[in-house]
């Protein structure tokens, strides 16, 4: 069962040879993206559901299916069964995170790290360790709204 308890299996990242090119708001940086035939497994790190909750009205469940978890332990299990494609850090609901320890279990080959928030100072830090580890994060400022983060996510559906 899903750290959140809301009783979704873990969903499995697909391996199509199909890739999509993703370009972050920041810069020119592109990175080759395996798109999914199923729902977009979503793992947010926040201290509540807020957000995914938002995520998954936005997108609907065709489209994503999505577990939050708000410390080390659960991010780790989380990682290890959901195997997300996208993991959304709110930097607006934060967990209580060190930025550095989040980034260091993020930051992996097949996972586009998203920062919501990024004008926040846990949003800056977060971006920061990400950098610091030359791992690409996509940053969205509040103001943007939810709308990018679900285009990113549907643009992974095949």
């Amino acid at each position: 069962m899903p750290a959140n308890g809301r009783g979704r299996g873990p969903t499995s990242a697909a391996t199509s040879s199909e890739t999509q090119r993703l370009r972050s708001a920041e810069g020119p940086t592109t990175a080759s993206l395996q798109k999914v035939p199923e729902a977009v497994p979503v793992l947010v790190v926040a201290s509540s559901f807020a957000f995914a909750y938002r995520l998954e009205a936005a997108a609907g469940p065709v489209d994503v299916v999505s577990d939050t978890v708000d410390d080390i332990r659960r991010l780790r299990g989380a990682i290890r069964d959901m195997r997300p494609r996208v993991v959304v850090v709110d930097a607006i609901d934060a967990a209580m995170l060190e930025a550095t320890e989040l980034a260091e279990e993020i930051a992996l080959p097949g996972i586009v790290c998203v920062v919501w928030g990024r004008e926040m100072a846990y949003g800056k830090r977060v971006l920061d360790a990400l950098a610091a580890l030359d791992a690409r994060g996509v940053s969205i400022a509040r103001k943007d709204g939810i709308e990018p983060i679900v285009d990113l996510v549907r643009s992974l559906r095949a």
